[in-house]
């Protein structure tokens, strides 16, 4: 909050002082301020009061002006705790590690940041909180790159980005020593396993490939580089990230212990904040201002700061007088589901299902059994590395069974059920597309009706050798059409070198026949679920694209301006608006609350909850998942335990079960 915001309050205390005086006195006075911010107050409080006298003549007496005179300056610049350069920047005797007057930022010609103080003392941690796209990253990459005016030099920083490292071949333990040679702070191979031992690396773990540890592990093993750096400035954006219950209470303990080190930490984690930080840092109005104590402590001093919500009215969304907000996230109606009759019915079931990646000796799935429904509002628990996102990947198609011998079971799918996944990775479906506004990327996106990233996976993209396959003559080369035929699911297949032979083969029968045929399966399969929800009524024009992300909270001018210049919650947006333009009847979402704001959490909170579509999520979110599930799935050692509703849903349920499945029952 800037300082004329502050002496208004202060002012606005006084009724005999009038309404238009307060706002001219208001900017006089913060002037004077930033003049005299690094002056004591024996100096700044006089200068204050031959600024203010003049201007509110005969308001105050001269005791009543005394005495706003120096609360002005407690709120400000005094040792209250409060104000642009309160908290610890406002205590005698600091050992400052940076202390930088008049900083300016900005970005993409955008101000962020207007003259004001980067302080930062030695071994304290400090919270940085504030709306998504203010800036918070921002500051800290230019930070990290000593991009400041008067950075100091002789420091060392390290920064920890929320985003996940890359997927590398070496193992955990080469590719620690390798990252603290170039990171300039090599450290002893014993070193090193120590640390990762500490968190948890078992010696497996350590000679594993860093390419097979889930997101959570990557994201310990971004820390265990900065623990090893031994950083005079710790930099942390959204480090809680991926992490469960366990790892963030171990974080917690760590940072808590740093003696020397000072930490700054972006994070919308709250209870988090709480534990670790010793100053919060409010970034707002283009100030940085500060506050000592932890999340708590500045929830008490500045309620309205926590309550606060953008004022915002569009016809997406509104706010009302209560300060309740509508959603800034809704989610389109998916509409019916093609042979299912009632929402109670299954639309995925998992029978007997064992997994287990090829070159690995363990088997990450262990005889899952489970069915969803269109009610289904299913939250997937499990510690990192338990194979959480493995069995999404496997409800979704990103993976299929066949992928190793020992790998068994069922899974079926509705063959007209829409999927939307958003991945636990899901900033790197934009890292190609920077340099496109959001609409020429929801656009080339699903150019000619499907969507391109599906196409990636690995279930649906043909290789060289599925095409070799394909090219020798009487093979299955097209699928061009789907029936059901005495009672069967039957697709109609073209085969190579035979133009006018189009024959029907039950899909029992194609199931059996090179795996690059199940994949024309599948394509074909999208392009009649694309064409079922209503893409050719909903043509990629842009004002059809701009109407589509205003229900995410994107408003015009986001939607043509240059995804590079994002935060990470307006990318997450874009990310989920994307992924909901072929109106899903099921979503499928890998730690969804990861860099969003207070709003758009509860935003998306209230789509979840009115969607008509089944969603599955996994979150190490307990807040989040509490609000959005009615059935929770625990993955341990393989096996899952699902938790029983009530018994008035259960009893629906079997009701449900009950009637015909429609086309397509049994398909493998």
């Amino acid at each position: 909050m800037s300082a004329t915001v502050f002496v208004k309050k202060a002012l606005s205390k006084f009724d005999s002082i009038p309404e238009e005086v307060v706002e001219y006195a208001a900017e006089a006075v913060s002037g004077v301020l930033e003049d005299t911010k690094n002056e004591p107050k024996d100096v700044v409080v006089p200068e204050i009061k031959d600024a203010l006298e003049p201007l509110i003549e005969g308001c105050l007496d001269s005791s009543a002006l005394d005495q706003l005179c120096n609360e002005i300056f407690a709120l400000v610049l005094g040792g209250g705790g409060e104000g642009v350069d309160g908290g610890a920047g406002a205590t005698a005797n600091v050992d400052w590690l940076v202390k930088c007057d008049g900083i300016i930022l900005a970005y993409a010609g955008k101000s962020l940041l207007r003259a004001c103080s980067l302080k930062l003392a030695r071994g304290r941690t400090y919270g940085i909180v504030g709306q998504n796209g203010v800036g918070k990253t921002t500051l800290m990459t230019r930070i990290s790159a000593r991009d400041i005016a008067g950075f100091p030099t002789d420091i060392k920083c390290v920064f920890v980005r929320h985003e996940i490292l890359a997927n590398d071949n070496q193992s955990v333990l080469n590719y620690m020593e390798q990252h603290g040679k170039d990171a300039g702070s090599a450290s002893s191979v014993e070193e090193i396993s120590r640390v990762l031992s500490e968190m948890g690396f078992s010696e497996k773990m350590q000679s594993s490939a860093v390419l097979e540890l889930s997101g959570g592990w990557r994201m310990k093993l971004a820390l265990a580089g900065a623990i090893l750096s031994k950083a005079d400035l710790l930099l942390l954006d959204e480090p809680t990230n991926h992490l469960d219950v366990d790892s963030v209470g171990w974080l917690v303990k760590y940072l808590n212990e740093l003696k020397d080190t000072t930490c700054v930490i972006v994070s919308h984690d709250y209870s988090f904040l709480d534990k670790v930080a010793s100053d919060i840092i409010h970034f707002a109005d283009l100030q940085l201002a500060y506050y000592d104590g932890g999340w708590k402590e500045f929830a008490s001093k500045r309620p309205e700061v926590i309550s606060a919500l953008p004022k915002r009215r569009t016809q997406s969304y509104f706010a009302e007088l209560t300060g309740e907000y509508e959603a800034l996230i809704r989610f389109p109606d998916p509409g019916p589901l093609q042979g299912v009759k009632s929402r109670l019915k299954p639309i995925i079931r998992f029978t007997d299902a064992n997994f287990q990646y090829e070159g690995t000796d363990r088997q990450i799935l262990k005889d899952i059994s489970l069915k969803m429904s269109m009610t289904s509002r299913v939250a997937l628990l499990g510690r990192n590395g338990a194979g959480k996102t493995t069995l999404l990947k496997l409800l979704v198609g990103d993976l299929e069974l066949t992928s190793h011998p020992n790998n068994r079971g069922q899974i079926w799918r509705h063959q007209n059920l829409r999927v939307s996944y958003i991945a636990q990775h899901s900033m790197h479906h934009l890292e190609e597309n920077l340099l496109l506004t959001p609409v020429t990327y929801i656009q080339q996106r699903y150019f000619q009706g499907r969507d391109h990233e599906l196409a990636k996976m690995v279930t649906f993209a043909l290789t060289e050798e599925d095409k070799a396959l394909m090219a020798k003559r009487g093979s299955i080369c097209e699928i061009t059409g789907r029936a059901v035929r005495g009672g069967q699911l039957c697709y109609q297949v073209k085969r190579t070198g035979r133009r006018d032979d189009e024959s029907w083969e039950p899909m029992s029968n194609l199931t059996c026949k090179d795996a690059y045929v199940s994949k024309l399966v599948k394509n074909y399969d999208e392009k009649l679920k694309v064409l079922a929800s209503g893409v050719e009524l909903r043509p990629l024009h842009e004002s059809e694209v701009k109407l589509h992300l205003q229900n995410y909270g994107i408003e015009e001018e986001l939607a043509t301006s240059k995804i590079k210049g994002f935060s990470g919650g307006q990318k997450s947006r874009v990310v989920l608006a994307a992924a909901m333009w072929t109106r899903p009847h099921m979503i499928c979402l890998d730690e969804p609350t990861n860099f969003l704001d207070k709003e758009t959490f509860k935003a998306l909170v209230k789509a979840i909850q009115s969607f008509r579509g089944a969603v599955l999520t996994i979150s190490h979110n307990r807040e989040f998942v509490e609000k959005v599930a009615n059935e929770e799935w625990n993955l341990e050692e393989g096996k899952l335990r699902v938790s029983k509703r009530s018994a008035n849903e259960a009893e629906e349920q079997d009701e449900g079960e009950g009637e015909g499945e429609g086309e397509g029952e049994g398909i493998e």
